[in-house]
């Protein structure tokens, strides 16, 4: 995860990095940018107002979240 584009409400994942540490570090109104490639990790989001945004590559490659376990991979909690 890296934090350094020219607005700080934009977090890029790369490939190798976690997009819920990403989830984590954001902050309201904040676009997480994820690269392509196959993230093996469940996400939740308990934030109001963050976008995920994930970039395709080549050849038809995109953004592929496999969760390691038998939850669901992606889920939103959304607080009042």
């Amino acid at each position: 995860m890296k934090k350094d584009l020219p607005h700080s409400n934009e977090i890029i994942v790369y490939w190798g990095s976690s997009i819920q540490d990403a989830v984590d570090a954001a902050e309201n109104g904040t676009v997480i940018i994820i690269e392509p490639g196959v993230y093996k990790e469940a996400v939740t989001v308990n934030k109001k107002n963050i976008t995920l945004i994930g970039l395709s590559g080549g050849k038809h490659e995109g953004v592929i979240i496999q969760n390691p376990g038998c939850r669901s991979t992606i889920t939103a909690n959304v607080p009042a």
